[in-house]
Parts: C-alpha cells; structure tokens; sequence
C-alpha cells in the first residue's frame, strides 16, 4: 500500500513510504528540509513541527556540503551533495565527519560496493546488537532503487519501508540507521558503495527479511540463494524495544 508518492523535483526520481504489512494503518509522509539547527533538534529527540518545514529541499548554508531531507520514516535521510560545476564537469564533497556527525551520521568503519546487473535485487539484510550497523548508500555509477524498512518491535512504523532512487545523475545519498533492513533493486547496471557505522560485518549477528516484502519496479532478474530463504517479517529476529539505536 503505497502512502505517498512524491516527485523529487526535477531529479526524476521518487520517494515513497509503504506499509508492507497487511493490516497496518496508513501513516501519512512528512517531507521536508532540514537545517542544521533542526538536526540539533533532532539528536536530542525533539522533532521539528511539520509546518516549520514545509516546502522544497533548500540549501542548508553557502559552507555546507549537503542538502538534506527527512523522509516519511524519523531517523531516514536523503543525503544530496553540493555539486561544484564548471566547464571540467562537477566536484562534490561526499563525505565530512563534522557535518555528518551533527546529523546523527557517525564516522564509518567499514566501506562496502557491489556490482549489480539490471534487474538484480539484494537484500533486505541488517545486524541485531550489539553489532548493529547503519548504513550511508551512494551509486557512483547506473541507479537502484534503495529500500530501508523499520525492524524494530514496538516502534509505530515496525514493518513499513521508505524507497528512494539512487544514482549517478542525481548524486543522492540514503541514510539507514540501526533499526532498519536495507535492500535494493538495480534499475540498471549499477554500482553501489555502502559506508557501514557503528560496527564491522559480524556474521553471527546477521539477520535479513524476505524482499518478496517489497514492490519492485521491475521484475526480479536475480537474487542470492541466501535472501531467497529470508523469512517473513513476522517470523524474522527482530529489534526489540531495548534495541532501537536510532
């Protein structure tokens, strides 16, 4: 069931929040941008009201390097690096801890990319504490449509996921903090780089979700054998309440 559908202004992609789970009541998206002061806000849980930031993403400040959005889901974002452009092509920062870290985005400790042919779905995989990871996704090259769907027992959007498109032409970048499963669907041959927070790989604790969760736009080409046998959201390990991080 798909709760909203908004256009990303000129970027011809999309955002959309979905509930996945029959029966779960339809909660509306909030868009909007974020100021630095309003991630302040929000590293201290107290969300901004929904009419402060109505409207389009806007430049944070002149010295920033990002613009960014909250998504349907607290705690999600949508990274947009400030492109530089002069007649050599572009030049954008795609990473600066002291920025990021003022987000609630901290400093990785492991850097992951995959190729992925079109069609190819991977996912939807996350770790359980005490080695939770978050995840911060960009696509150097083609585009995906990236997934990150809320685990966590007992939060008010346990089992709903937020889809955004990624990729080269757009330069958007998808914050997924503990808590949640990513996955994605290549939308064309694509390459795809995760910084990975708070914990390395930890095999042990890895847990994943069916992606038979999920819409996808195009017909699933291929899929691991591994995340063909994940299990239904309601048979899953999931976050408990002790567990939300994010």
């Amino acid at each position: 069931m798909t709760l909203r559908i908004k256009e990303r202004f000129g970027l011809g992609g999309s955002v959309r929040v979905v509930d996945s789970v029959p029966g779960w009541r339809a909660r509306r998206s909030r868009n909007f941008s974020l100021s630095v002061e309003r991630a302040d806000a929000l590293l201290r849980n107290r969300p901004p009201s929904f009419e402060e930031g109505l409207g389009e993403v806007k430049e944070v400040s002149p010295g920033l390097s990002f613009e960014v959005e909250e998504l349907g889901i607290p705690g999600v974002l949508l990274v947009r690096p400030r492109r530089f452009r002069d007649r050599r092509g572009y030049f954008a920062e795609l990473y600066r801890s002291s920025e990021l870290a003022r987000l609630g985005i901290p400093a990785p400790v492991q850097l992951n990319a995959s190729f992925s042919v079109r069609g190819v779905v991977r996912g939807l995989h996350y770790q359980l504490p005490p080695r939770e990871q978050g995840k911060l996704v960009l696509v150097p090259r083609g585009r995906i449509l990236d997934v990150a769907m809320d685990v966590r027992r007992g939060s008010p959007t346990f089992g709903q996921y937020i889809s955004a498109e990624l990729g080269e032409e757009n330069g958007d970048m998808l914050w997924i903090p503990p808590g949640f499963a990513h996955g994605f669907q290549a939308l064309e041959d694509s390459l795809v780089v995760y910084m990975v927070t708070h914990n390395e790989y930890a095999p042990e604790r890895e847990r994943c979700v069916s992606y038979r969760h999920v819409k996808w736009p195009l017909e699933v080409a291929a899929a691991s054998d591994k995340d063909g046998r994940c299990p239904e959201l309601a048979r899953a390990e999931a976050f408990g309440r002790s567990a939300e991080a994010c």
